[in-house]
């Protein structure tokens, strides 16, 4: 039961009976009654996904509707936005979402999207982002297309709109043409908007003024340069999308040893457990295996749950500085020029409500929340701040101690609860049922201590993000990692490798095992093809 959803859904009936419009829906029967469908949706006014919902409630389905995120900002929005399972989408960070999307898609859901990115005020069709193509286009997929037209029309005859949705979880939609009544059988459906099959670069998530998905949370992009590029790299081949261990692997093969005729074009390590040894420090060997790759012209990147703060050692063993994904793929953080490139983090409501529920669920849970400023070491800001009965799960805590209430007051990329007589699974299992999508749960150390992003951050978020701005596709990807927090960019990328140290979850998400951190797997891996 959705109250809040049940509750918009009859007003909506309500008012459009009041507004004295006449419904024509064609072709419901292609809405499929059960598992995930991407239902993409003309935008010619602001409420246009009204009809598409009371199209989809016709069959007793929800729809989740992706919307810009800035709606959020008005509190009554936000609130409704949460209550009727609304995927907000940060146009300045294409993407979060789109991988909250696709998750949406594997539970089974019916996802909203608009592919024109923005209002058509001509209604004529604009030109199609890709995301919908893309998030629809899985393998094993049954390839007939449908359609579903529905029109509105008030007795004095003038607004009229079209919708046209993919109606299986693994087909491709495009807008209908604009006439009520459009709708039923198969028709050629494709990202072009022409019947064209999506280009081979149908993986792009556009940059600004062009973005349809992005990071479901407030992810804030600070005016720095990325490598001379204001707003990133030059794009060119389209940025990563999410891959599952049952469809990856197209690119970089499978079988343990096998190289790839082709290089990869960017590669990612998780840090602790993975990249540095026991002694926490960069061995010889893995140096130089990282430097082959930047010789090369390679993007090596960082994806770690550390802060930025805590980046700079890595820096030294590595004798180089690369851009890091840090706090579990809440911020970008650039290592050379000493620069938060974009942070996504939990407002205070949603901190608020996530302690209350976790010091109920795990009593005598400490808490602590992880902030972030424009700097790694901001002194403006109180980057680390735990509650007294937090109890520090690593040596040497550079903390400021507060109230509960005071860790919770100020935004922040990550909440981290620690119970030291509980496993971090064990506290996953009894905290995650209450916490539904309003969070993402994970751990990178199992001695009682889990970390909550905001929903749709993870490391496969913040790789996503990076992959986009250096123009490098998901396939083509290589990454490292070895505890839960990386099962989602080790999913993410062509080639995932977990070391042999691993946490059995990751082992079993990636695509070959490596051997142990202390043991210099990673660079045994880069040593195929950099030697």
């Amino acid at each position: 039961m959705e109250p809040v959803y049940t509750a918009v859904e009859s007003t909506a009936k309500t008012l459009s009976l009041f507004q004295g419009l006449r419904m024509t829906r064609v072709g419901l029967d292609n809405i499929p009654t059960e598992g995930g469908a991407v239902l993409a949706v003309n935008h010619t006014g602001y409420l246009d996904f009204v009809q598409l919902a009371l199209a989809v409630g016709a069959v007793d389905r929800k729809l989740r509707l992706m919307a810009k995120a800035e709606l959020a900002n008005n509190k009554v929005m936000a609130f409704l936005m949460r209550g009727c399972g609304v995927i907000p989408v940060d146009r300045t960070a294409g993407a979060g979402a789109y991988l909250a999307a696709v998750e949406r898609l594997r539970e089974g859901e019916l996802v909203g999207v608009y592919p024109e990115a923005t209002i058509s005020r001509s209604f004529e069709i604009k030109e199609l982002k890709s995301g919908a193509a893309r998030g629809d286009r899985r393998p094993g997929a049954d390839r007939a297309r449908h359609r579903v037209g529905c029109s509105a029309d008030r007795h004095q005859g003038a607004a009229e709109t079209t919708w046209a949705a993919s109606v299986s979880g693994d087909r491709r939609g495009r807008p209908a043409d604009r006439a009520a009544g459009t709708g039923g059988g198969p028709h050629r459906n494709s990202a072009h908007g022409d019947g064209r099959d999506p280009a081979p670069g149908a993986g792009r998530i556009r940059p600004s003024g062009g973005r349809v998905l992005g990071a479901p949370a407030t992810r804030r992009q600070c005016a720095h340069h990325w490598g001379g590029h204001r707003d990133g790299p030059p794009r060119s081949r389209g940025t990563a999308g999410p891959v599952t261990a049952a469809r990856r692997r197209r690119g970089l093969g499978r079988q343990n040893g096998w190289v790839s005729p082709d290089r990869p074009s960017l590669v990612a390590s998780d840090v602790d457990g993975t990249l540095i040894g026991e002694d926490e420090r960069i061995s010889a060997r893995t140096r130089d295996a990282v430097a082959s790759v930047v010789a090369s012209g390679t993007p090596f990147v960082l994806a770690t749950g550390r802060p930025p703060r805590w980046i700079h050692p890595v820096v030294e063993g590595l004798g180089y500085a690369p851009l890091a994904v840090c706090a579990n793929g809440a911020v970008i953080y650039d290592s050379d020029s000493d620069r938060v490139l974009s942070a996504a983090t939990l407002d205070v409501d949603t901190l608020t409500w996530l302690s209350e529920i976790a010091l109920r669920v795990l009593p005598g849970a400490g808490l602590a929340a992880e902030r972030v400023g424009v700097s790694a070491h901001d002194a403006a800001t109180p980057q680390f701040v735990s509650s007294p009965g937090y109890q520090h799960a690593w040596l040497n805590p550079d903390n400021t101690e507060m109230s509960e209430n005071e860790v919770v007051a100020a935004p922040a990329v990550k909440l981290l609860i620690r119970v030291p007589e509980m496993s971090s699974q064990a506290m996953v299992d009894a905290l995650a049922p209450h916490i539904g999508r309003r969070a993402d749960v994970t751990f990178s150390t199992d001695n009682g201590l889990i970390e909550l992003s905001a929903s749709g951050i993870t490391k496969a978020s913040g790789l996503a993000l990076v992959a986009e701005r250096l123009g490098v596709t998901a396939s083509h990807i290589v990454a490292f990692g070895d505890m839960p927090n990386d099962i989602p960019m080790l999913n993410l990328a062509g080639r995932g490798v977990a070391v042999e140290n691993a946490h059995p979850d990751a082992k079993a998400a990636a695509d070959e095992v490596t051997a142990t951190n202390w043991d210099d797997g990673v660079a045994k891996v880069l040593e195929r093809w950099w030697s």
